[in-house]
């Protein structure tokens, strides 16, 4: 369930299922960064009834460039509930980089081409996504190197 942290409503299409299909990881050894690459079908769903097992508070700013979405997000996971019922400060911070398709039917559309025998530019899409993520983790290098 994702909602906004100053209002408390629940954002549209915050409530969904993510089902993992694959992953693959991917070591980097000439970038502080390694990545992953996930597959998932994220399902709408009813808002769940009762209090959440885990919460994640988020600090997300989203860039979109070409078909691809950029969010660079600040993750808090906060402490549990003491006794009394009240939270201690978040304790636990890191920090995401994701990046996904705009539109994931075009990729879809396209590998239904290449089935049908037909031209396709679902490798060029494919390219240019991960050209993405390693232009990324080169550029993390290039500002390490300046510090």
């Amino acid at each position: 369930v994702t909602s906004d942290q100053s209002s408390g409503q629940i954002l549209e299409g915050g409530v969904v299922e993510k089902i993992r299909v694959a992953n693959l990881n991917i070591f980097s050894p000439n970038t502080r960064l390694d990545y992953r690459i996930t597959v998932n079908i994220e399902k709408p769903m009813n808002m769940p009834k009762g209090q959440p097992d885990f919460e994640r508070n988020k600090d997300r700013m989203t860039y979109l460039h070409q078909q691809f979405k950029f969010d660079l997000t600040q993750v808090k996971i906060p402490e549990k509930p003491s006794q009394n019922g009240v939270r201690a400060p978040s304790q636990e911070v890191t920090h995401e980089l994701e990046v996904e398709f705009r539109d994931p039917k075009i990729l879809l559309r396209e590998r239904q081409k290449i089935e049908q025998g037909m031209p396709n530019q679902f490798m060029e899409i494919v390219e240019v996504f991960l050209d993405n993520i390693r232009t990324l983790a080169q550029k993390d290098m290039e500002i390490k190197n300046k510090t």
